[in-house]
């Protein structure tokens, strides 16, 4: 790295850590008048990847299928390999990289901004995924909750560990999350 470099990395890890500090944003995007830095390794930025960047960290890596959103906008598969740290959880690594947004360039982000997953945690083959109440009022109008919910499921079943996902509202069960039906439980499809 050129000293260049180096300042560039911090004053990206420095306006990443400021803005996630803000509850509704987990994840930065740096452009320069709107257009990627073709440089760089990465385009988007979450707290944790600023403080968990170095290889040695990684304890471990999980395969997943995440989803995102094709040019038609219906889901789509991409294969990846996660990294876990100490600490980390397969279902945590599966939100953080979904939060992370796609690697293939023909793929957009599912989550609407402002969407964050408050906790998962797995009972046998159950995955539970708690969300806020609160952020509904901060997500933008036209935001297709159910899209993202189905896409979180089935990232989170992509993983062996995972048959079945339960969604909860502020720590308990209901029936809708934002108008969208959360009351059945999403159940991987058999291979």
């Amino acid at each position: 790295w050129t000293e260049y470099g180096v300042a560039l990395a911090l004053a990206d890890y420095a306006i990443t850590l400021t803005l996630t500090q803000l509850p509704q944003i987990a994840v930065v995007s740096i452009t320069v008048r709107g257009q990627e830095l073709a440089y760089r390794d990465a385009q988007t930025f979450t707290a944790r990847d600023v403080l968990l960047s170095s290889n040695e960290d990684v304890i471990g890596t999980v395969p997943a299928t995440l989803y995102f959103l094709n040019e038609e906008g219906a889901l789509a598969p991409e294969e990846r390999a996660l990294d876990l740290y100490e600490g980390d959880t397969q279902t945590s690594a599966v939100v953080r990289a979904l939060e992370a947004g796609p690697e293939d360039r023909a793929l957009q982000p599912v989550q609407p901004e402002g969407f964050q997953v408050k906790s998962t945690w797995l009972e046998e083959d159950v995955c539970y995924v708690n969300l806020s109440s609160t952020q509904l009022e901060s997500l933008p109008e036209d935001a297709d909750l159910r899209l993202t919910l189905e896409a979180l499921a089935r990232s989170l079943c992509s993983l062996d560990t995972v048959d079945e996902v339960r969604f909860l509202v502020d720590g308990d069960f209901a029936e809708e999350y934002g108008g969208v039906s959360i009351g059945d439980p999403y159940i991987a499809p058999a291979a």
